[in-house]
């Protein structure tokens, strides 16, 4: 049964809804104060997950009932002019250098659209998911995609010196200098034997899920897609399963990455209603950068095992050095840089088979919802392998 707009202010639905709330919250890692290396380091720059989301969570649900009230909702070209609003106001603030007081009349305006620019693309997605018949409780897609546009935090990252190994990782804030960023690192390899890299994310499964609006708004699509699919799998073994080893991770990245970039270039058309140029061709600069990248990784390693270190991180400096060569803006390739970056199959700094095999198993598939849902259902790498053995069995 299609439920009506005004069924979302019964007392039993808003209930129902507060529940799925929760039990995101509750599925989550919380934060948790520990007097680890990697915490001291982060010291003052550490982010809070659990109080982000009960600063934005509250204000969010707010506006998606308000939405609800006949008049309030965005038509469909409303939403295509908000978005497009919302960029260009973006787009002025990062490229400003006009006093302050304009500075601040452009962040005014942002944030008055910035709450029906996240609905129309909340809106898009869930309704590309429904098309794909995925997951629908009480007349909404489960769990209700929510996104929150901003500036990400950021990562720190920690891996063995010898060899390419991720041993932790904590969530610090965005905006960062290029100092801070070295000052976290060098604090961590003061009171540890690792390496440390405060890297950029484009997006972060929180609820609602943060992403990054200085990207372009296909790019911003294909994140908000793949968040929302890790808070999807999350009730699902593939996603319960995500820390239980290394393989898994990995799987659990490259799909959401290989189904976000799906799921959102679908979202887009059915939004602009247009066909959306592809990505999936590489340039002869970017062809360069994932060669280069590959080989400075297999000669990282092959350094490493033979126990060089200092060798590794001096290949590592000038190989960095090269690339940028070409137009890249790279601060640091270290051991964490491989360990953190190789953990997505798709990345060029990764040495996994594991995104092919995904490729394989999604050629199989009807249809993008069938794959989201045969590869939710994996709950270990051993089943994951069975699975493409089975692919290529005759």
């Amino acid at each position: 049964m299609k439920m009506k707009s005004q069924d979302l202010f019964n007392k039993k639905n808003i209930k129902k809804s507060l529940l799925i709330i929760f039990i995101i919250l509750v599925i989550q890692t919380p934060d948790i104060k520990q007097f680890t290396n990697i915490n001291l380091a982060a010291g003052e720059h550490s982010f809070s997950i659990i109080g982000w989301e009960f600063k934005y969570l509250p204000e969010k649900w707010v506006h998606k009932i308000w939405a609800q009230i006949p008049g309030n909702k965005p038509t469909f070209d409303e939403k295509r002019t908000l978005i497009d609003e919302y960029l260009e106001l973006t787009k002025s603030i990062n490229i400003s250098s006009q006093e302050n007081k304009t500075i601040e009349k452009l962040n005014y305006d942002k944030e008055i659209l910035r709450a029906r620019v996240e609905q129309s693309i909340e809106s898009a997605i869930s309704e590309t998911a429904k098309n794909e018949n995925l997951d629908i409780l009480w007349g909404f897609i489960f769990p209700p995609v929510d996104i929150k546009l901003g500036s990400p935090p950021g990562i720190i990252v920690t891996s063995l010196k010898d060899e390419l190994k991720l041993t932790n990782s904590k969530i610090v804030t965005g905006q960062l200098t290029s100092s801070q960023r070295d000052e976290i690192e060098a604090k961590f390899e003061s009171l540890e034997n690792g390496s440390a890299l405060v890297d950029n994310i484009a997006g972060l499964g929180t609820y609602p899920a943060i992403v990054s609006d200085h990207n372009n708004l296909k790019e911003i699509f294909n994140t908000a897609s793949h968040e929302w699919l890790h808070n999807y799998w999350l009730f699902h073994p593939l996603g319960r399963n995500m820390w239980s080893s290394t393989e898994m991770y990995t799987i659990n990245e490259t799909a959401a990455n290989i189904a976000g970039d799906e799921l959102g270039l679908k979202s887009y058309e059915s939004l602009f209603e247009e066909i959306a140029e592809t990505t999936n061709i590489k340039s002869k600069n970017n062809d360069f950068f994932f060669k280069t990248m590959k080989e400075t990784r297999k000669r990282t390693e092959e350094f490493l095992k033979a126990g060089k270190i200092s060798e590794a991180e001096n290949y590592m400096e000038k190989q960095r050095i090269l690339i940028n060569a070409e137009g890249y803006n790279i601060r640091k390739i270290n051991q964490a840089y491989f360990a953190f970056r190789g953990k997505y199959g798709d990345s060029p700094a990764s040495n996994t088979p594991i995104y092919s095999q995904l490729i394989e198993l999604r050629k199989n598939c009807l249809s993008l919802g069938d794959f989201i849902k045969k590869i939710s259902q994996i709950s270990s790498y051993e089943q994951f392998k069975k699975q493409i053995n089975d692919l290529q069995d005759p």
